[in-house]
């Protein structure tokens, strides 16, 4: 059995789990570190044991938050004698000062976050309790959160540190929309959780732009929404979400034409969610200053 100590802002030490103890002990750890003192421990490897004792406790900042996020596996999360089942997906939280026991089986893949409190302090309704939750991800809300917080590595070492310490800020917001929010931070929240939904939408768009059957209808209907409340979404960006849609498939053409390698005009313009030519032609032209046969 290997013990391993991690010495950052939420020291956790893994322990070998189950009964075999003898052999070797493989595990892939890795440690990130963010704006705003954020930072994440990776836990990739064979059943083991994240354990946050009083040790650990004694040598990390106690005014943070974890959470953490269950990739793969199932396991369980010990939170003060409490034991949660947890799946694929879900997302536990609790204070640094909390001790936890995290476990699963055969194998293990999580990933645990630090949030520093002051990001947290002016939503959470009761700052001074005992902040221990579970966000399922079977919920509206733990869909959003566990997409959100599943992406957020990859986007925080792409952008500015102001633009990362927003992007954390939207994450602390779910975790004090679950946990409840102070009565002056429900406009803070509510503008976070819109922004959150239009960047899911927006990758929705460009993922599924392609399918001619695509429409603000459908968009609303697979998140959820009314075309109305869908609309009112999109009013901050200025745009429409039909104009969206066009302008994801409009651009998904031109890299298809700038490729050269894909067909004729008409099979891009097809390829592309377009059911009618003249009007891929004339929205194209519209839309770039120029016909599309002028990159070929």
């Amino acid at each position: 059995m290997r013990d391993m100590l991690m010495n950052g802002a939420i020291p956790i030490r893994l322990e070998r789990d189950g009964l075999d103890r003898d052999g070797g002990f493989i595990a892939h750890v890795e440690l990130h570190g963010f704006a705003g003192g954020v930072g994440m421990v990776r836990n990739l490897g064979q059943a083991a044991l994240g354990l946050r004792g009083a040790a650990e406790i004694a040598r990390g900042a106690p005014d943070c938050l974890w959470a953490i996020r269950y990739r793969r596996t199932s396991g369980r999360i010990a939170l003060n004698g409490r034991e949660i089942e947890v799946c694929p997906g879900d997302i536990v939280y609790g204070d640094c000062g909390v001790e936890v026991l995290a476990s699963g089986g055969p194998f293990v893949d999580f990933d645990q976050w630090v949030f520093p409190a002051d990001l947290l302090r002016d939503l959470l309704a009761r700052p001074e309790g005992d902040p221990v939750g579970i966000i399922r991800h079977t919920t509206p809300l733990g869909r959003l959160a566990s997409d959100y917080l599943a992406q957020l590595p990859a986007v925080l070492d792409r952008v500015p540190p102001d633009d990362a310490c927003v992007l954390v800020r939207h994450m602390a917001t779910l975790i004090a929309l679950d946990r409840g929010l102070s009565a002056d931070a429900g406009e803070v929240a509510q503008a976070s959780l819109a922004d959150l939904r239009l960047r899911e939408i927006v990758r929705y768009i460009d993922k599924h732009c392609a399918d001619p059957r695509l429409t603000p209808r459908s968009i609303a209907q697979a998140h959820g929404l009314s075309e109305r409340a869908l609309q009112r979404l999109f009013e901050r960006t200025g745009k429409s979400c039909a104009r969206m849609l066009l302008e994801a498939r409009l651009n998904a053409a031109q890299a298809l034409l700038r490729q050269r390698r894909t067909g004729t005009i008409a099979d891009i313009a097809f390829a592309c969610g377009f059911d009618s030519l003249s009007s891929f032609y004339r929205n194209f032209r519209a839309h770039f200053g120029h016909a599309p046969g002028d990159l070929l």
